[in-house]
């Protein structure tokens, strides 16, 4: 999600405070993150990540750490 405060954001998700998705396993770590000027490119690049796509892209770029 689109934010302009990463680490009131990660708190937010560690506490379970946050979305449905980390609310289901609070025991996660950032690993990565981008930054963008314009929230629209923000939120465009989130929607692709969080697709079908999108998701093959993450697990290909972090291959390494996300060993199964």
């Amino acid at each position: 999600m689109y934010t302009n405060n990463l680490k009131r954001r990660v708190s937010e998700h560690l506490s379970g405070k946050s979305g449905k998705t980390t609310m289901k396993d609070i025991c996660w770590k950032l690993i990565s993150y981008e930054s963008y000027i314009d929230q629209s490119d923000a939120t465009g690049r989130e929607k692709f990540l969080k697709g079908g796509s999108g998701r093959k892209y993450i697990v290909k770029q972090l291959s390494n750490y996300l060993k199964r």
